[in-house]
């Protein structure tokens, strides 16, 4: 089986990845230095760049591993086209793992459920760590998001973290919730107690269709946010 049969649309994102190491190499780089990239070498062909077609493409590649992205539609490789083989694999292998944690996290969830007949909350498994997840709808304010948030985790004793969850191209907008809530000098004014941002990253196979998870704890402990 072919590696574009199994990752759909693999070439163009691979062509992007390409021409991104040829004229940035490991720099930090933001969308506009790609969309230069990309008019440079006559990629527009006569048309404007499609925006929304680019910011999909570099999600896919973060999705991949190609990429790490830090926000603010600002980038850099993670791997190198002429790394090893085995550095390939051995920085692959977390998004193995987290896949893994994700399927096994479901399944508990499913065995859980048909064990008592309740629903049971959404949770995601990440780097070892349990998430409660809330998805963040457009109408949702960060009140709205701290109250629930609240209620949830008043009800999950054993939990202290939280991932907010949103269609890709909702992601800034995740990002300022997210910023309110971590935010001591208003979180005050908020039902839920302080955050701390952890990680962002952004997952699924399919590019039109990708989840945006920004991943908060509860308490002291420092976060590892980017």
């Amino acid at each position: 089986m072919s590696a574009e049969s199994t990752l759909p649309g693999l070439s163009k994102h691979i062509e992007r990845y390409l021409r991104i190491w040829e004229s940035v190499g490991t720099r930090e780089f933001t969308i506009d230095d790609v969309r230069g990239i990309q008019s440079s070498q006559g990629d527009n062909t006569g048309r404007e760049i499609d925006d929304r077609e680019l910011r999909q493409s570099l999600d896919t590649l973060v999705a991949y591993g190609l990429l790490d992205s830090f926000g603010d539609e600002r980038y850099r490789l993670r791997l190198r086209p002429d790394d090893r083989l085995d550095d390939w694999l051995e920085t692959m292998a977390p998004r193995v793992t987290g896949l893994y944690d994700a399927v096994q996290s479901a399944l508990s969830e499913r065995e859980a459920s048909d064990a008592d007949g309740e629903t049971q909350p959404e949770t995601i498994q990440f780097e070892g760590t349990t998430y409660l997840r809330k998805p963040v709808s457009p109408t949702e304010s960060v009140e709205d998001v701290a109250a629930t948030l609240t209620d949830s985790l008043d009800t999950q004793s054993d939990l202290d973290s939280v991932v907010l969850t949103s269609p890709a191209d909702e992601a800034a907008r995740v990002q300022r919730i997210a910023d309110r809530l971590s935010d001591t000098e208003t979180t005050g004014n908020l039902p839920t107690g302080g955050f701390e941002k952890v990680t962002t990253e952004v997952k699924g196979p399919d590019p039109d269709a990708l989840e945006y998870r920004l991943y908060l704890t509860r308490g002291d402990t420092s976060g590892r946010y980017q």
